[in-house]
């Protein structure tokens, strides 16, 4: 008979390989047996969702790599902005007089952008390249050096948004992927009718050798219930 199991306390990834290993020793010494094959698919299923669920309520690494997209559009902003302002110090007439066109842009578009809500700061960035994106501007740019400056900011903006995209099709992927909760409730009762289905093969001795079958099973059972024990 199969052993008692204190289901409740062992956590979803232990449960988890129970179940796997259960199932393969079961499949290599009754490959093909119809009695089983029912109760094996429903335990397969239930492990495979568990499997999908485990850690699932993590953070998601999509947010990192966001506030560090961020970060980087941020640095470039700021840099390019204090380049420009710089500039009108110069003594030179016409690097000053590029600058304080450039300047008078930068300050429609909001000197501190990079402080804004992302979308906000997004939205500006936006508003930023457009204006600069006339002869003149482009002209001013070369003149300070700057192109490839707003280049970099350009690209930054760019990998920002593509990480934002990216975590929102991971958060999407994560909400169709139940809690470790919800995937343990439903593993418990798949794990619960599987081993009676074997104590029912054995009882009424259904099935040649499951004796020894249910032997392999147990030290299973007793070495996962006892890793979790420490």
């Amino acid at each position: 008979m199969i052993s008692n199991i204190p289901y409740t306390l062992i956590p979803l990834p232990g449960l988890v390989t129970m179940s796997e290993r259960s199932v393969q020793v079961l499949n290599s010494r009754h490959p093909d047996e119809a009695f089983f094959l029912r109760t094996i698919d429903k335990l397969l299923f239930a492990s495979g969702l568990a499997t999908r669920a485990i850690g699932s309520s993590r953070q998601a690494e999509g947010t990192k790599t966001v506030v560090a997209a961020d970060d980087d559009r941020d640095a470039s902003f700021d840099s390019v902005r204090d380049h420009v302002k710089a500039g009108l110090k110069r003594n030179n007439p016409e690097y000053k007089a590029a600058c304080e066109r450039l300047y008078g842009i930068f300050k429609k578009n909001n000197l501190n952008l990079s402080r804004l809500p992302y979308d906000e700061e997004t939205g500006a960035l936006i508003s930023l390249f457009e204006d600069l994106s006339g002869s003149q501007p482009e002209a001013d740019l070369a003149m300070i050096n700057a192109s490839e400056w707003l280049a970099e900011l350009k690209r930054d903006q760019t990998a920002f948004e593509n990480a934002v995209k990216a975590r929102a099709s991971e958060k999407k992927e994560v909400s169709e992927i139940p809690t470790d909760a919800v995937a343990k409730e439903a593993l418990i009762p798949a794990l619960k009718s599987f081993y009676r289905v074997i104590d029912v093969a054995e009882e009424n001795e259904i099935v040649t050798g499951v004796s020894e079958t249910i032997g392999l099973i147990n030290v299973i059972i007793q070495e996962v219930v006892t890793a979790h024990r420490r």
